[in-house]
């Protein structure tokens, strides 16, 4: 008849429930007959906080203290409920990382028997973190160190200089990072190679500039001040003029190489991000520009400037595309 009574007024069992919780005895052997199935889950709910948070407390609580001093002041939050916060605040949208799931039936069983569940498993999730912040440190102390080194600043970076975003360690920002730090790389082997072929021609030129240091030295010199005979003779001026030809020509071969790589390059940027642009019209274009005497440094100028308006234009729409798909 008891527990028909529970049905008809909720609100005031619901109190009752409460105070008796609250309230010290909360004995087994206290409970009225007829209300064992109700109150019971109650009295092992106690006894197996008041267990869990003594171990792990090192406190002496017993079952005839009140339920305010056992939870949630004195531990019970501290010994479990942290634990799961830890868990579920680690960032990850990895699904190996997924392994915590309170409706497992494992996780059923009372509180010892949970914690022992979560502890391996919240150890593991925190490996994975410290191992993916190390990833993040090695390539972002990477990119850094490129980065000086393309401005000019020749301060040495270390890991200790670069500060990780730990609320964002996802595989995605993971794979953004390798592609950035790629793009650069490519950048400095290209710096590289641009480097090493100046050094090549430098020294080139500088043996052909030998052999005509004589006349040279003559540039800045006004006429009163030259007065070695035979300064200014056919058989010097000749193999000049020809010499300043051959000069001209290689300047206008390697400026007109730069304009291609530019082109190349502008194409490229243009495939990344999907553009539909008429390339092989455009080279037909500077190819007239080149044959019709246009200046070929003017031209690489212009080209350079494409880049860098192509680059932005490119990193505009690649932003536009990723807030889409999210």
């Amino acid at each position: 008849m008891r527990g028909k009574s529970l049905s008809l007024n909720p609100l005031k069992e619901e109190r009752r429930f409460h105070q008796l919780c609250v309230e010290p005895p909360l004995l087994k052997k206290d409970i009225p007959p007829n209300d064992e199935g109700w109150l019971y889950p109650g009295c092992d709910f106690k006894v197996d906080c008041i267990d869990l948070v003594n171990d792990s407390q090192g406190t002496d609580l017993s079952v005839t203290d009140n339920w305010e001093k056992v939870y949630p002041k004195k531990g019970v939050v501290a010994a479990f409920g942290e634990k799961l916060d830890d868990i579920y605040g680690l960032p990850s949208d990895d699904s190996e990382d997924d392994n915590y799931n309170p409706e497992n039936p494992d996780m059923k069983g009372t509180l010892k028997k949970k914690l022992t569940i979560i502890d391996p498993m919240l150890k593991d999730i925190q490996t994975k973190k410290h191992e993916r912040i190390h990833e993040f440190l090695n390539i972002e102390t990477q990119i850094a160190t490129i980065c000086a080194e393309i401005t000019g600043n020749d301060r040495v970076i270390s890991p200790t200089d670069v500060q990780v975003n730990e609320q964002d360690l996802t595989a995605k920002r993971l794979a953004e990072l390798e592609s950035h730090l790629q793009e650069l790389q490519s950048e400095t082997n290209l710096r590289l190679q641009r480097l090493g072929e100046s050094f090549e021609w430098t020294v080139k030129e500088h043996k052909q500039q030998q052999r005509f240091n004589h006349i040279t030295s003559l540039v800045s010199s006004s006429i009163d001040e030259i007065t070695k005979q035979g300064s200014f003779a056919f058989h010097i001026i000749e193999p000049s003029e020809v010499e300043v030809e051959r000069l001209s020509a290689l300047k206008t071969n390697k400026l007109r190489e730069l304009i291609f790589k530019r082109q190349n390059e502008l194409e490229e940027i243009y495939r990344s991000v999907h553009m539909d642009v008429d390339c092989e019209t455009a080279r037909q274009i500077l190819i007239h520009l080149m044959e019709s005497g246009s200046d070929p440094s003017g031209l690489l100028s212009s080209m350079d400037d494409q880049v860098v308006k192509a680059k932005e234009e490119a990193a505009s729409r690649k932003d536009v595309s990723d807030k889409m798909e999210k």
